[in-house]
């Protein structure tokens, strides 16, 4: 059951039952989440908070990203800001939600993006996941009703500002499959 837990993004839930081992890039934020006809809500206030005993997946390490990404100016512009919060519609280094960083990287990269996952997603083309390269972004949700977005890494590999409680960071496809990408125009 936790392990289903983690997977549909009830962070709250996970908390309240004692889970001593929460994988981090394993699941999403949702609002309101239904689990056996229980409608759960999850705010982004500063009640929640991960235990410090949290272990995510992927570090901020250089080592999850090998060399030859470091040379696409997007990744390099977005490792700028592993480790900065989750703060739902945070658009700045002070704090990010997940489009928020998807468009501050690209703009800081000199390619302006919309505000919002349903509207990043109509700014290129969609492709297939295992072509996805660096500065690609992967999207979760069904086109139309995305709810989060990350920039592709990859090898797998993709920087996201995950949720509340938690900070950007890298994760991998393994742990947390987009539904599909997009190569931006």
């Amino acid at each position: 059951m936790i392990k289903r837990l983690i997977i549909s993004g009830v962070t709250a839930l996970l908390l309240l039952c004692g889970a001593e081992k929460v994988h981090a890039s394993s699941y999403y934020w949702a609002p309101k989440t239904k689990i056996n006809d229980v409608e759960v809500t999850v705010s982004a206030g500063p009640e929640i908070e991960l235990p410090s005993a949290v272990n995510h997946d992927f570090e901020k390490s250089e080592d999850n990203l090998e060399n030859e990404q470091n040379d696409n100016p997007i990744i390099r512009e977005a490792r700028k800001y592993l480790g900065v919060p989750y703060v739902w519609g945070g658009t700045t280094p002070h704090g990010f939600d997940c489009s928020g960083l998807v468009q501050y990287v690209y703009a800081h990269c000199g390619k302006q993006l919309p505000r919002v996952t349903t509207q990043q997603e109509h700014c290129g083309k969609k492709i297939p996941l295992d072509q996805a390269h660096p500065g690609d972004l992967y999207f979760w949700g069904f086109p139309g009703q995305t709810y989060h977005v990350a920039i592709a890494c990859g090898n797998g590999k993709f920087i996201q500002a995950p949720a509340p409680g938690q900070s950007v960071m890298v994760s991998d496809v393994q742990f947390f499959r987009p539904d599909f990408a997009i190569r931006l125009d």
